[in-house]
């Protein structure tokens, strides 16, 4: 079962990786656009360094593709996902997005010849709807502004979940360090690509503004490659039908770290939690847990 157990910490370095990216939106004068190219650059700069670190071996030369054109889907939704966020609540959009493991299931079922056993066939819906409650950030009074964000957010996780498989496909053949090269080399091509003069004077602040500067420093070339190659290794310990579901619980992992880093004697976040938000996404919580328990028996 060392699947589950590398996806589980996977989960988790994803939740710190987000909490860490919201420290950063929330506290500095940067937008998610803009954000996005930085992380675009440094994910290519990062593919140039270890190239040179880690010659390509495989013979497979038609795989290369794979995880290429899985990288380039990868920004494409990301992108997608944030000028989403621009239009409507984060509230009806993470959610939707959110599905992207559903894209991710079918497409292995269809085309890795991935099944699921009785338990896990109650397991992975239980573990979606439970992320699904997390990563929602208020219910009943959502005020819809526009039917186009939430077309965008589905369409933000088809990609991602496209991506995903696209990465699996291209493990069976290639060493992880390859295609994690390879994956960060298409998200950086779709991120230069979109990247314009804010961006590039944003780039030219960042170096005078030393706090900032170390704690993107730490978030996107330490934590987010981290979390990015534990979510390789995952991909290629076990089955997509059961490795992605898990993967996709970071909310749960992002709640319990940012609700820590909001108490009151550490107080990092100043993000308040009502009562009535703490009794929802701990009955989500426990949905996962079950969940999580039936996909791995």
């Amino acid at each position: 079962m060392h699947w589950f157990t590398i996806s589980i910490i996977g989960a988790i370095t994803w939740g710190i990786v987000t909490v860490l990216d919201k420290r950063i939106l929330s506290s500095y004068e940067i937008t998610a656009i803009i954000y996005f190219s930085w992380i675009g650059l440094i994910s290519i700069i990062y593919s140039f360094v270890l190239f040179f670190l880690f010659p390509f071996t495989s013979s497979y030369t038609i795989e290369l593709l794979w995880p290429l054109v899985g990288g380039i889907m990868w920004g494409i939704g990301i992108l997608i996902l944030f000028k989403a966020l621009k239009k409507d609540d984060s509230s009806n959009i993470i959610p939707l997005y959110y599905t992207h493991p559903i894209t991710s299931i079918l497409i292995a079922q269809l085309f890795l010849n991935e099944t699921f056993n009785n338990l896990q066939m109650i397991g992975v819906p239980l573990t979606m709807i439970g992320t699904i409650i997390i990563a929602s950030q208020k219910f009943g009074n959502n005020q819809l502004k526009n039917f186009t964000p939430l077309m965008s957010a589905l369409l933000a996780g088809i990609f991602v979940g496209i991506a995903v498989v696209f990465n699996k496909i291209g493990l069976e053949k290639l060493e992880i360090s390859e295609a994690f090269i390879l994956r960060n080399l298409g998200f950086g091509i779709v991120a230069l690509l979109v990247t314009q003069r804010p961006q590039i004077i944003f780039f030219k602040k960042v170096i005078k503004q030393p706090q900032l500067f170390k704690l993107l420093i730490f978030t996107n070339l330490i934590m987010g490659p981290t979390a990015l190659i534990i979510h390789q290794f995952a991909l290629d310990s076990g089955p997509l039908t059961l490795v992605s579901p898990v993967l996709a619980t970071t909310p749960l992992f992002t709640f319990v770290f940012s609700s820590i880093l909001s108490m009151k004697h550490i107080n990092i976040l100043h993000e308040s939690i009502a009562t009535d938000i703490l009794v929802r996404k701990g009955a989500g919580a426990l949905i996962i847990v079950i969940g999580i328990i039936l996909i791995q028996i």
